[in-house]
């Protein structure tokens, strides 16, 4: 571990995007302390108005503190971004390890499916699945998860596939270990950084699914405050009020930004 540290510090734009995703996990975990007002708060006589110093970031057209929505919406896209990776790898894990070590029968069954789920536009098909249900948080996290492990399947199957011909794992087969202590014990340890590398890769596309779900309106619903219903609300007054938009925005941006530098420093590094 401490030799992969060693390569991922020699990149500066890696070792920045940490440091942007932990300063945006502290925002989320500590969003009532730095709001400046309650995000749900409304003053009709302050509507639109430009960032000042008391409200950083302006407000809205109901005249809600921008800064204090972005603040709280930060928890959404962030929870979204972690819980439904988590599956996605789980998911995509499972799935791949089967079908990588197993052979056969079993790898051509799952890869079928896995087909079958990836022919399907992503975002058309978590859509159609959330407009399926009443819109809520809890949703948009389990079908984005369901929906989205079939590139981690992919890669955990050509990891296995790769691993299970070495010769350590002949000779742990040959000393009678059983199917399930190779995989755990010997085949997931090895195929680790490229479950990592995935995982970071998949939350900025989790939280993009999200922002963008809000945006056309099947997301999470108002009045809770998430960067894409933000952006939504925005639509009508991008001429008269450029930061109603650009600040929800510009967060979606950093923060998937920083996740996709982070992945590809920890590719680097885990790279033999």
């Amino acid at each position: 571990m401490f030799f992969y540290w060693r390569k991922f510090r020699k990149n500066p734009l890696s070792c920045a995007s940490l440091v942007i995703v932990l300063l945006l996990y502290c925002m989320a975990a500590f969003a009532p302390w730095l709001a400046s007002y309650d995000p749900h708060k409304t003053d009709t006589q302050n509507w639109l108005n430009p960032p000042d110093g008391q409200n950083w970031f302006g407000t809205d057209r109901l005249g809600r503190d921008i800064f204090s929505r972005v603040v709280y919406g930060s928890r959404v896209s962030l929870t979204v971004g972690f819980i439904s990776t988590a599956l996605v790898i789980l998911i995509g894990t499972m799935l791949g390890s089967l079908a990588g070590y197993y052979g056969g029968f079993w790898d051509t069954l799952i890869m079928r499916f896995t087909d079958v789920i990836m022919v399907f536009p992503t975002l058309f098909l978590i859509i159609t699945l959330v407009s399926l249900f009443e819109p809520g948080l809890i949703y948009i996290i389990l079908v984005i998860g369901f929906v989205g492990w079939t590139s981690v399947a992919r890669l955990v199957r050509a990891e296995f596939i790769s691993l299970r011909e070495r010769e350590f794992i002949q000779a742990v087969r040959v000393l009678g270990a059983s199917d399930s202590r190779i995989i755990f014990r010997h085949l997931l340890p090895n195929a680790m950084g490229t479950i990592i590398v995935a995982a970071t890769l998949s939350v900025p596309a989790a939280i993009l699914a999200e922002a963008g779900l809000s945006f056309l309106g099947f997301g999470v619903p108002a009045p809770i405050p998430s960067w894409g219903n933000m952006l939504r609300e925005a639509q009508g007054y991008m001429r008269q009020a450029w930061w109603y938009a650009a600040f929800p925005g510009f967060f979606i941006f950093l923060t998937v930004m920083a996740f996709n530098l982070l992945g590809e420093g920890l590719r680097d590094a885990m790279d033999p």
